[in-house]
């Protein structure tokens, strides 16, 4: 019950329970949740450590470095390399257009 409520929460494990959600079916999504709350208590019980809560953002940001890293290596296998643009600077297209 506890791992189809955190679908809700706006927590680290909330965001991670619907980044999951997106990709696999509703039944595994919330069995994984479910054992990763289990681990939590686990640890919290036998070990005696406190849950330091992460938030959204810091979900946010490791998704966007696995994204980035996974794109960087794939753009250097086809042979390409990824440039980082000024969203401030007009692009390329919009400098002839005018």
């Amino acid at each position: 019950m506890a791992a189809v409520t955190a679908r809700r929460s706006q927590t680290f494990i909330g965001a991670k329970h619907r980044s999951r959600l997106a990709r696999l079916d509703k039944p595994v999504t919330v069995n994984a949740t479910a054992r990763e709350l289990a681990c939590l208590i686990y640890m919290m019980v036998t070990r005696g450590t406190e849950y330091a809560e992460r938030g959204m953002e810091a979900h946010e940001r490791n998704r966007t470095n696995r994204a980035m890293t996974s794109l960087t290596r794939r753009a250097r296998q086809l042979g390409f390399a990824l440039v980082a643009i000024d969203e401030n600077q007009p692009t390329h297209a919009a400098v002839t257009a005018a």
